[in-house]
């Protein structure tokens, strides 16, 4: 078991739907953790990380550090009825030492059942290696553009984007699934194009690149997905929708 026992959680849910990327549409429970090491202007998760004086979120409310081996209890029966994990953030790979230790918790108690886990990152850090090489474990990076307010030092890891670009190119388990999805966030044809220079730069294969509309609410997403539609037809690339938005809207909790 890793030396990290504790997570600092902002939220569980579930039963619910895995509302984008290359799971789309699939019954999952979700683990939110808190904290974040970007600030994308758009994000439409601020109470997971933003606890500025300026916030409307303070960690006190929004922030539980919990014992792995409880938080692995609350998952366990949402999870074997729904099969599929969602780490998500915030940066889960913040915490990635203690998210491993989860995940062998949850190998430990249900070693025989049928689920697995999707674990969501902004591509800024390295994955630890046996992370990476766990079975039942995938990764949907979302490397951040222009559009989200950071220069390109704090949104882009060249070494991390490297180990991401090598993994996603990895076929494994006698499936035609790669064990790292690329999914981003775009708002113009320009954003689409932008997504694939940086696959291209990376070796990413673009089977493996999803983009997927920016908006906070369902009506914004639809803006930005004629926006971005055309030019991922014109060059070859996956469009993810966000589900969630369109069923439940920004409602928490789904």
């Amino acid at each position: 078991m890793p030396h990290n026992t504790t997570l600092a959680i902002n939220e569980i849910f579930g039963p619910t739907l895995q509302g984008e990327g290359p799971s789309v549409g699939s019954p999952a429970v979700f683990l939110r953790l808190a904290g974040c090491n970007l600030s994308c202007s758009w994000c439409d998760t601020p109470y997971s990380w933003d606890f500025s004086a300026e916030s409307a979120y303070s960690a006190a409310q929004e922030v539980s550090k919990r014992p792995v081996a409880d938080v692995a209890s609350e998952l366990l029966e949402p999870l074997l009825d729904t099969h599929l994990l969602v780490v998500t953030g915030g940066e889960p790979l913040l915490q990635q030492e203690a998210v491993l230790s989860l995940l062998v918790e949850l190998d430990r108690i249900a070693p025989t059942a049928d689920w697995r886990a999707e674990i969501e990152t902004n591509g800024t850090i390295d994955p630890l290696p046996v992370l990476l090489g766990m079975t039942r474990i995938g990764f949907n990076v979302s490397p951040k553009q222009s559009h989200a307010g950071m220069d390109p030092a704090q949104r882009y890891n060249s070494t991390a984007l490297s180990t991401w670009g090598k993994a996603s190119s990895f076929v494994g388990g006698g499936e035609d699934v790669s064990k790292v999805a690329f999914k981003v966030v775009c708002k113009s044809a320009e954003g689409v194009s932008e997504a694939v220079n940086l696959m291209h730069e990376y070796g990413v294969p673009l089977s493996q690149l999803m983009v997927m509309p920016e908006g906070r609410t369902s009506e914004e997403c639809h803006v930005s997905l004629l926006e971005i539609v055309p030019e991922a037809i014109a060059l070859g690339v996956k469009v993810t929708p966000r589900l969630h938005l369109d069923i439940w809207g920004p409602e928490r909790g789904h």
